[in-house]
């Protein structure tokens, strides 16, 4: 049994040094090793009863697969969208693998505390399963691929991202010939073909749309959600990617929620861009931690966030944007009934640019300005200044 501890021990630590090899967070390389590293942290006595000690690892792992997989597949039933297998497979095996470093943390209790004590430490031990398994949510999103078959007129390009990750893109055309060419960025937990209702409206404007996946989303490799400054180093990417296919086209941009925040954070260095559409985008990152991991679960959140994206929550402000203070036109809009992004987050980006068109809607859901007359008609006259300022 020694043996078979020491050859986990040494797994785990080969997983850690080629993730940390490869450019992953510490948090994804400790993740990923966290099976062979709960297994091999169990107390030997653990092992006295090897089937009762077999039925509660089975146990404990398909506890913390739970969450991840039903999380995937609640989202199945609709139609256009798929599970990356790979990416849930991942998140799988690290669901997994906390629900069983937990338990071995638990098994250390018991056997320090003694008869009495023991199950006094080990159960608070247990519930560190969801407070770490909650916030890692937030990093994680459950990795969605469209199968919605494009039957307009495009192309897909592959775009090599800020750190080398390989991202997936489309270029669709309209009808008949470009007035310019929109970059379009979707939100967290979504995916390049979710907002065809837009791209569609776009199209029917008369302009090409480049969509893309972002890192972690759709058709692009796993990855923890960047929550704004990772996206914006990757659509700087896109951006010039988009350029290259279209040299002498208007360009604007439009971001929909994480998609609109990272387009504010990039948006002073999107050469030639014409136009800024923000929709639904968050001012402070930290806002948003504080209210969806309430308690104990915030620090938690921060810390992971820190330890997988390099940065505190914290440190994630559009609000300080420097496009905000100066820059393209912008046109900002903000659903009054958003419960994802309260509206307080748009109010506080259309004080901090005094120049923006705000478009407020009163009733609106979530990225569902699209549905509303006023929005529609704001992007359209934003469009056509930017067509318009290049004669």
């Amino acid at each position: 049994m020694r043996s078979a501890r020491s050859a986990c021990a040494i797994v785990a630590l080969l997983i850690v040094v080629l993730s940390l090899i490869a450019d992953a967070s510490a948090l994804v390389a400790v993740l990923l090793a966290s099976i062979p590293c709960a297994l091999a942290a169990l107390p030997s006595r653990w092992w006295n009863r090897p089937w009762l000690a077999i039925a509660a690892l089975v146990l404990f792992a398909l506890a913390g697969v739970y969450l991840p997989a039903s999380r995937a597949f609640a989202q199945l039933p609709l139609e256009g969208r798929s599970a990356h297998w790979w990416a849930l497979a991942l998140q799988c095996w690290c669901g997994a693998g906390i629900s069983l470093a937990v338990l071995a943390g638990a098994a250390w209790m018991l056997r320090l505390g003694g008869r009495w004590l023991g199950p006094v430490l080990a159960l608070p031990t247990l519930l560190v399963a969801p407070l770490i398994g909650m916030p890692l949510m937030l990093l994680f999103p459950v990795h969605l691929v469209g199968t919605t078959p494009e039957t307009a007129p495009h192309q897909d390009v592959t775009v090599v991202g800020a750190d080398g990750i390989a991202l997936r893109a489309r270029l669709i055309e309209p009808d008949g010939a470009a007035h310019g060419l929109v970059v379009f960025t979707h939100g967290k937990a979504g995916w390049k073909e979710r907002h065809a209702e837009i791209v569609g409206f776009l199209r029917g404007l008369g302009w090409a749309v480049l969509v893309w996946d972002l890192r972690g989303h759709g058709r692009s490799p796993p990855s923890a959600c960047g929550h704004g400054p990772a996206e914006a180093e990757d659509l700087l990417r896109v951006w010039a990617a988009a350029q290259a296919l279209r040299p002498d086209a208007p360009m604007v941009a439009y971001g929909i929620s994480l998609g609109g925040a990272a387009t504010l954070l990039a948006g002073d260095r999107l050469d030639g861009c014409r136009a800024l559409i923000i929709e639904n985008a968050f001012a402070a990152l930290d806002d948003l931690v504080e209210a969806n991991a309430p308690g104990p679960a915030a620090p938690v959140t921060r810390a992971l966030c820190r330890l997988a994206l390099g940065r505190w929550p914290r440190e994630i402000r559009p609000l300080d944007a420097p496009v905000l203070a100066a820059g393209p036109p912008l046109t900002l809009g903000i659903s009054g009934d958003d419960r994802v992004i309260p509206p307080a987050h748009g109010e506080r980006l259309a004080a901090a640019c005094p120049r923006a068109t705000v478009v407020r809607v009163p009733g609106a859901r979530h990225v569902g300005l699209i549905d509303d007359q006023a929005w529609r008609q704001a992007v359209a006259q934003a469009l056509a200044a930017a067509q318009a300022a290049g004669h």
